[in-house]
């Protein structure tokens, strides 16, 4: 799937967008340009030029008075980089028993985009993640076997 250039700026716009769809309370309305402005604490004016790239690779309606909703393939890319995201915090504080939240979040923000572009690297977080909790599971079987 072809989303044009894939930046990392416009797959946080991306991202931001759903963010603020799912705090509205229908959460299929326009998301105005102020808001995600703020949201990135930059001025409205320059989320335009985002928004139209966007607009342009199909992710986004956008419309310069209303704001921007995501497409249905805007949607699931958004979804697919929040994925990316869940991956690397629970590999994170899953695999390398990292507690630092402010740590997790910046890793998973920087990592997601590498993800997007290498699904084999997810893939084997994943198997990572998985393996670490069936241990944790065994062990944890095991101590209440020995008590």
């Amino acid at each position: 799937m072809n989303h044009g250039p894939s930046t990392e700026v416009r797959q946080d716009y991306l991202k931001i967008i759903l963010g603020l769809n799912d705090e509205k309370a229908n959460g299929k309305g326009f998301i105005s340009n102020k808001e995600i402005a703020n949201a990135f604490h930059v001025q409205p004016p320059s989320v335009t030029g985002i928004m139209a790239k966007l607009q342009q690779a199909g992710l986004v309606d956008w419309q310069k008075r209303k704001g921007a909703r995501l497409t249905a393939n805007g949607l699931a890319y958004a979804k697919r980089i929040l994925e990316m995201h869940r991956i690397v915090e629970s590999f994170l504080a899953t695999v390398l028993k990292a507690s630092d939240a402010a740590l997790m979040q910046r890793v998973a923000c920087k990592m997601e985009h590498i993800l997007l572009d290498e699904p084999g690297l997810a893939r084997i977080l994943e198997e990572s993640i998985d393996d670490a909790r069936q241990r944790l599971q065994q062990g944890t079987a095991a101590s209440d076997l020995n008590e």
